[in-house]
């Protein structure tokens, strides 16, 4: 009996120091978030943003983050945490922040920059033309969808250059297939592979001498007339001086030429493009 009575002054004990427990915890985690300052940490951030100590912001914003989810400074939070990590030259954790600012907080001051910025961030992880172009066509598709939207954003003028420059890498990279064929002779492989890519890249910088190399194929695989009219298409529009010299010397050629002997057309085409 004594033994029993022992054992229930002991569960009474535990539940009363549970009961206690239960009773200042939660006191004590308001105490703590109490004590951390969220203002004041973030504002000690931009001045550590300002300074260019961008590992000091985002451990700074680590901590905020931690104790001050739902509070007003957030997406600001967010924000410069997306633009330390951008200085540092991590683009794709900084795309990361952007996304989660305009999905958690789309009306935010930030947002129209944080779009930007998403399509931004995936022109840097772009890879040289030589490369695989996934993250390019990535860049063209949210490039051009932030513009669509946003034409007259203040951000317009450095995304419409973003997006050039990355269609001109994928032209480049199409352009030099083609040559590639060119070079090893595969004179009609090389004019299929030119006129897709004066089809899928018309405003590319790499078009004059795109239809000159063309021409110069199609001469080689004796058809004239095609290379005559893609010369004067070329000489109309107005191309770089180098290459308007070396088209109408082909012309000029091409014109000043006799029909050759039966058999030897090859033989003459080819002489002319040398």
């Amino acid at each position: 009996m004594h033994k029993s009575n022992s054992f229930g002054k002991k569960l009474t004990l535990v539940a009363t120091a549970l009961m206690v427990v239960s009773t200042v915890m939660p006191g004590e985690a308001a105490r703590r978030r109490k004590r951390f300052d969220c203002e004041k940490e973030f504002a000690k951030a931009k001045e550590k943003y300002e300074e260019e100590r961008y590992g000091d912001v985002k451990t700074i914003l680590a901590d905020v983050k931690l104790h001050c989810g739902g509070h007003a400074i957030m997406d600001s939070v967010l924000y410069f945490t997306a633009k330390s990590l951008l200085a540092q030259g991590n683009s794709f954790e900084a795309r990361t922040e952007f996304e989660r600012l305009i999905q958690d907080f789309p009306e935010s001051p930030f947002a129209e920059e944080a779009r930007f910025r998403i399509g931004h961030c995936s022109y840097i992880e772009s890879r040289i033309y030589e490369r695989d172009q996934t993250e390019t066509r990535q860049a063209i598709r949210r490039l051009r969808g932030f513009l669509e939207a946003r034409p007259d954003s203040p951000f317009a003028d450095s995304a419409r250059i973003y997006l050039q420059e990355s269609r001109e890498k994928l032209a480049k990279k199409d352009f030099m297939a083609a040559r590639f064929y060119e070079k090893i002779e595969k004179n009609e492989s090389a004019i299929v592979y030119y006129k897709v890519f004066l089809e899928e890249h018309p405003t590319s910088k790499f078009v004059p001498e795109a239809k000159l190399s063309l021409a110069k194929a199609l001469v080689k695989v004796s058809r004239p007339e095609e290379a005559r009219d893609l010369l004067v298409d070329l000489l109309e529009s107005g191309p770089p001086q180098e290459i308007a010299a070396r088209a109408q010397q082909l012309k000029e050629s091409l014109e000043a030429t006799d029909s050759p002997p039966q058999g030897s057309a090859s033989s003459a085409n080819e002489k002319l493009v040398r």
